[in-house]
């Protein structure tokens, strides 16, 4: 069971996408009870942005049964049209926690 009630959690971003940019290679996201974003293998037109890592996921809090969550998605960009959908499986702009994530919220607003 994965459970995870307030914690910091570590993501790795591909910032060469153009969500991500300005964001480092490795980052804290808030997560409050969020949801994790699975990508089938072959999806078109879906590219994961930011994924949790492998092992060592929680950086602060509590998390029972990280390995339910390791290598999956915590941002996606997904073609829907001629248009885009950016999302977060995490909230970006809680309450300023951790404020790095204020970058790809706005990258995602600003995405043409």
């Amino acid at each position: 069971r994965w459970y995870a009630p307030g914690s910091l959690l570590r993501v790795r971003w591909d910032s060469s996408h153009p969500v991500a940019w300005g964001m480092p290679g490795e980052s804290a996201i808030n997560y409050a009870r969020s949801p994790v974003l699975e990508v089938q293998p072959g999806a078109r037109g879906v590219t994961v942005v930011a994924r949790y890592p492998e092992r060592n996921i929680l950086m602060s809090g509590y998390a029972q049964g990280e390995e339910r969550i390791a290598g999956k998605a915590a941002v996606v960009e997904a073609q829907v049209g001629r248009g885009r959908v950016v999302m977060f499986g995490f909230r970006p702009q809680y309450r300023a926690q951790a404020h790095e994530t204020f970058k790809p919220f706005f990258n995602a607003l600003y995405r043409r």
